[in-house]
């Protein structure tokens, strides 16, 4: 992978990160209904992008 496709990966880990940390701030009349959509979005988005990860991941070939 090219460094720009990790720069890409890493800025959205660190807004994730980010945003996590921030909805506890939300008012409690947003707290449990946006904030738990944004974190299972979140989630989704870090699932998908470890499994991008182990797909792309180089593997040793066995030499006879």
């Amino acid at each position: 992978m090219a460094a720009q496709e990790f720069l890409v990966i890493k800025r959205g880990y660190d807004f994730s990160k980010w945003l996590l940390q921030h909805t506890g701030k939300f008012p409690k009349s947003y707290r449990f209904s946006i904030a738990a959509k944004l974190e299972n979005a979140i989630q989704r988005k870090r699932r998908r992008r470890e499994m991008f990860i182990a797909m792309h991941k180089p593997t040793k070939k066995k030499t006879p």
